[in-house]
């Protein structure tokens, strides 16, 4: 994992917000993502650094392009979940489904395993550590 890391995600995956929690709601806000990245992009590339990307399953299966071009610029793809969901939230088989898509569909883009993680929010805690187990697993 590099120094300099971003989460990707859109703008509405705010956590723990009823209002936008579920994800046929989604649909309904204007997709910023794309300028975003470019914007990152462009600097990341006249200043040569290089950066871990924490990306959303959501937006690789949504949003592939913007995953192949992470990986086509040589950036490290990891994962920041699936759904952007609280992990202290979950139950362990709801985190490992979730972790599970979220990889899945990152490697499928890029044909490599994705070896880092990001908790949405930290939501790490100590009642919540079996987290690690998955992880590993």
């Amino acid at each position: 994992m590099r120094i300099l890391t971003f989460d990707i995600e859109e703008w509405f995956h705010i956590l723990d917000h009823k209002s936008i929690e579920n994800e046929g709601r989604w649909g309904d806000f204007e997709v910023r993502i794309h300028q975003n990245m470019d914007r990152i992009h462009r600097i990341l590339e006249d200043h040569k650094v290089s950066a871990t990307f924490f990306c959303l399953g959501w937006i690789a299966k949504k949003y592939p392009e913007v995953i192949r071009r992470i990986h086509n610029m040589g950036y490290e793809v990891a994962t920041h979940s699936h759904m952007h969901k609280l992990a202290y939230k979950m139950t362990k088989q709801e985190f490992e489904e979730d972790l599970k898509s979220s990889v899945y569909q990152l490697e499928d883009i890029t044909g490599e395993k994705v070896v880092s993680y990001r908790a949405p929010g930290f939501s790490v805690k100590k009642d919540n550590l079996w987290v690690f187990d998955c992880l590993h697993k």
